[in-house]
């Protein structure tokens, strides 16, 4: 037991989470008590945003990089206003793209964009194809993958892990209640680095953060 507990402390840390859940599976190694009884061992994270990133890796879950293109697209006209912020609801789009999708037209539709304390409302005509590639999360399979090891990791109170799960799959409610859960410096950190990260590689991760900005 102390060999397999040693392995997939292993394998945590190193990221390799596909691995670790095929091994909890046929050793039937419970990996909840593991993750408890590791919390303190996993209460800090070196490098969040490489992390983030080998989870997009393990689970091909693509990044949302798309989104800020969408604008600038050679096929996009817009025709921008300014408009203030007056319900949760305005931000549907920058909050989960995925549930936006059925609400979209491909001809033409209003696209709403995060801009400090207010939103620019743009009437935009998009390419079917580049909105379909905007909305795309991944298949089916990944993402219930991504929400297991994001059940987990709450469950088990290691909030850091949940935080970076929930990021990627973009999950404002999990963030949400994460952040209310542990409202420490470690989860500000995290935040503050994927923020960061995604200033310099991912536009779309960089734009969704908008919406934590009272957090960050």
């Amino acid at each position: 037991q102390r060999i397999i507990t040693h392995h997939a402390h292993r394998l945590l840390k190193s990221c390799q989470f596909v691995r670790l859940g095929e091994m909890c599976y046929y050793l039937k190694f419970e990996l909840l008590q593991f993750l408890q009884n590791e919390r303190q061992n996993l209460c800090e994270i070196d490098d969040p945003a490489h992390v983030f990133m080998s989870i997009h890796e393990e689970f091909h879950w693509p990044y949302p990089d798309i989104i800020p293109r969408i604008l600038s697209h050679p096929k996009v006209s817009s025709n921008i206003n300014v408009i203030s912020i007056n319900s949760d609801s305005d931000s549907k789009f920058i909050a989960d793209p995925h549930e936006y999708e059925e609400k979209v037209d491909f001809i033409s539709d209003t696209v709403s964009l995060y801009e400090g304390s207010v939103y620019s409302e743009c009437r935009v005509e998009i390419d079917p194809t580049i909105l379909a590639e905007a909305l795309k999360r991944g298949t089916q399979e990944s993402e219930d993958k991504l929400n297991y090891y994001l059940r987990m990791f709450f469950d088990a109170e290691v909030y850091n892990y949940a935080l970076l799960f929930a990021l990627v799959l973009r999950d404002v409610d999990a963030i949400t209640n994460i952040v209310k859960k542990d409202p420490s410096s470690v989860m500000l950190s995290i935040l503050m680095a994927i923020d960061c990260w995604g200033h310099q590689e991912s536009g779309g991760y960089s734009l969704f953060l908008q919406s934590f900005k009272p957090f960050i």
